[in-house]
């Protein structure tokens, strides 16, 4: 008879828990996508959603969500190298589904935490941005059993990247090129990130968020 230590019985549990949650906002963001795209009612409405048709915003699910997380100015100019993505960027609590018609992106949702612990909705659409981080994403070669990719915001830069494990380790892909970072180019942690500090030192506080 197999037996359980408290730490393996704890790990069981949280792993167990974490399901539960992930399946809850999948389930809370299915339904977001429903009613929104049920509240455009002409070709025109969907067209400015980044549908090609209002049938196809009927059409329209979630993908698998990915974390947004945070770097701010002030740690990213203090980045102290080899140091890794952990040490200057922050979860946000959010999640950013991509929003699909078959296999297509069509644009992406995303939603967070109330104070309460609840699920709200957050942005919906913006299908350029959306199908600029999907190009980042396939622009790493992951294996099936990968970390899940996240989103990583520079929002005092204005920059949005993608963080995921390829063949060489972690790795960080710009969706917008900007700063010495070329868009769709996956980059090692460190040496994306140094270069962001570089950017960031030289940001004007008068000029940033």
């Amino acid at each position: 008879m197999r037996t359980w230590t408290g730490a393996a019985a704890a790990l069981l549990f949280a792993t167990a828990a974490r399901g539960q949650e992930a399946e809850k906002a999948s389930a809370y963001a299915a339904q977001a996508v429903r009613e929104l795209t049920g509240q455009v009612l002409t070709g025109e409405g969907a067209t400015r959603l980044g549908f090609k048709s209002l049938d196809e915003a009927r059409e329209a699910r979630p993908g698998a969500p990915m974390k947004v997380l945070v770097i701010g100015l002030a740690g990213l100019r203090k980045y102290p190298a080899g140091a890794g993505l952990r040490s200057v960027a922050a979860e946000t609590g959010a999640l950013w589904f991509p929003v699909l018609v078959g296999l297509e992106v069509r644009g992406k949702l995303e939603i967070y935490r109330k104070p309460g612990g609840a699920w709200a909705t957050g942005e919906f659409g913006r299908a350029r941005l959306a199908a600029e981080v999907a190009r980042a994403v396939g622009a790493v070669a992951r294996a099936p059993d990968a970390p899940p990719v996240e989103v990583v915001r520079v929002p005092a830069l204005n920059l949005l990247l993608v963080r995921a494990i390829g063949p060489q380790g972690e790795v960080l892909v710009p969706a917008v090129g900007g700063f010495g970072l070329e868009a769709g180019t996956a980059y090692p942690v460190d040496e994306a990130l140094r270069k962001l500090a570089v950017a960031a030192i030289a940001a004007d506080d008068r000029q940033v968020r």
